[in-house]
Formats: structure tokens, C-alpha cells, sequence
């Protein structure tokens, strides 16, 4: 979902302390070497929400556009900028952590500047291929389920890119096997960026050999 603009008068301060504080707490990957690629939960995603001052709401279904289960708001207030995400609670609960963490990762591009601006023609192959398979839950009908369907042009790239970062966070080990370029740009724009890195850290060692398509339901057996 893309993010709105609006004014309120807030305060950045939950940000600039998670900004002051050394060291990332929360890592997408391998944590330890020799180590297995390990990814964020649910609870890791409202947790970094909150060191990062986003404010995250769950709201009723009558406050949502139709077929709109959550969006993103940015905004300014007094030169600092603000973030709150919104998530319609009466989705089951499993698509619900899904949107938290995708629209989680909208927030993330907007730290970095809008990433999503600034991706490669092969960036792009890859997140397509990605939102495609996640969308369809097949490799094979990625054309078909692609963000134009239900997105506005100058907002796909910001859809794949949420859905890329998402997808790198749940199961590192899947998106570095079938997008290891924009693998490497997420990781080193967020293990660069002076308020991300001291919550989130995507890992630099590469996944050893491929796996099925599809971040799915994986058990400790299968990391």
C-alpha cells in the first residue's frame, strides 16, 4: 500500500533514541557462524516498530478502503518525520502478520529514501519474480500476479520492494537464493543506514544451496 502525507504534531523522540543506541538487535540471517539462516517473527516486527517510533494500530474493518487490509502513513511535523501503520484486525491472523510486516517494509523504504526509487531493471526481474511466487504460491503463474493488478504505475516498484524486503525478512535463506541482487542492495543500504542499523541487520553470509519457491511454514528441521 502506498504511503499518505499528512500533518500532525508528534514526536521523533522513540526514533532518535533507537538511533543513539550501538548495535542491532534484531538480525534477518545467519546470527552466528558456523549458523543457519534465521528469520523475523511477527513479534520481532512490532518489536523493531517501536524501537524505530512507528506508531502500529490495528483498527476495525469499516475503517479501511475495500480490499485495503492496511496502508502506511508519512508525514512532517515541525521538520521531523513521522510514521504510523495501520492494519485492519478483523483479518484472519496469519494474512494480518503478513500486511503488518509488508506494510513494516514500506516503512523501511521510507528510511532509506525511497529505495524503491532507485531499483536496476534486474532489481526489478527479481522482485517480480518474488511477488509473483508469493502472490500465486507457484513459481509458474508469476506473470499473472503482479502489483499492477490492483496498484497505481508509479507505485509498483514500491509494492515489489515491500514485498521484497518482507520476504527477506521472514526467510532470508529463500530471497538470497532467487534474488541475490536486490539481496545485497537491501543489505547494504540497511546495515548502512545510521537509524536502521542499530535495530535491524540483514546478515552478509549467503545461504548455502537452493530450496522450493515460496516462503512457506518451515519447520526448525527444514532451517
Amino acid at each position: 500500500m502506498k504511503a499518505f502525507t499528512y500533518q500532525r504534531a508528534d514526536s521523533a523522540a522513540q526514533a532518535a533514541a533507537a538511533a543513539a543506541k550501538p548495535g542491532a538487535k534484531f538480525i534477518a540471517g545467519r546470527r552466528t557462524k558456523p549458523g543457519h539462516d534465521e528469520g523475523l517473527s511477527p513479534a520481532n516486527v512490532k518489536a523493531m516498530m517501536r524501537r524505530l517510533g512507528i506508531n502500529f494500530n490495528e483498527e476495525p474493518d469499516n475503517v479501511f478502503p475495500k480490499g485495503i487490509p492496511g496502508f502506511v502513513w508519512s508525514y512532517d511535523s515541525r521538520g521531523k518525520r513521522h510514521r504510523d501503520i495501520f492494519v485492519n484486525r478483523d483479518v484472519v491472523l496469519p494474512k494480518r502478520n503478513m500486511v503488518t510486516a509488508h506494510e513494516f517494509s514500506h516503512a523501511i523504504d521510507d528510511f532509506l529514501g525511497k529505495l524503491s526509487n532507485t531499483l536496476t531493471p534486474d532489481e526489478i526481474s527479481e522482485l517480480r519474480f518474488v511477488y509473483g511466487t508469493l502472490r500465486s504460491g507457484s513459481e509458474e503463474f508469476t506473470f499473472f500476479h503482479q502489483p499492477e493488478k490492483d496498484y497505481l504505475p508509479h507505485q509498483v516498484n514500491s509494492e515489489l520492494l515491500a514485498e521484497g524486503i518482507r520476504a527477506y525478512m521472514a526467510d532470508p535463506n529463500y530471497f538470497k537464493t532467487v534474488a541475490p541482487r536486490t539481496a545485497t542492495r537491501i543489505r547494504a543500504a540497511v546495515n548502512e543506514n545510521l537509524i536502521l542499523r542499530r535495530v535491524i541487520q540483514f546478515n552478509s553470509l549467503l545461504a548455502a544451496g537452493l530450496i522450493g519457491a515460496g516462503v512457506r511454514n518451515r519447520t526448525a528441521k527444514d532451517e
